[in-house]
């Protein structure tokens, strides 16, 4: 489901987007993020968390909303980053194959 103007809104403040980064940071603890492992952001909106993750750790690192404006702004904040990637697609529906 898109955003509402309001929800958009605060969804991309900056005070948003560092409470997100705080929040992987404290997680990223339970997990060995190292070498050139892949990271998925499910509903990923503004990118910050995962521009983060792409930055600090260099994992590849794909980032999918289902709102393409949300991709759009993900992508702008990324800088170009080689390994930060990001696509409009519904978490119900993921457009990967699965191993196994």
């Amino acid at each position: 489901m898109k955003l509402g103007r309001i929800e958009k809104w605060f969804m991309n403040r900056p005070q948003h987007a560092e409470q997100t980064i705080n929040r992987a940071e404290r997680l990223s603890h339970f997990v060995r993020m190292e070498g050139k492992q892949d990271f998925l952001e499910v509903g990923c909106g503004s990118g910050a968390v995962s521009n983060h993750i792409a930055q600090k750790y260099s994992l590849n690192v794909t980032g999918t909303d289902i709102d393409q404006d949300q991709i759009r702004l993900a992508q702008q904040n990324s800088g170009n980053l080689a390994n930060a990637h990001f696509l409009k697609a519904d978490a119900t529906n993921l457009p990967f194959q699965t191993s196994g």
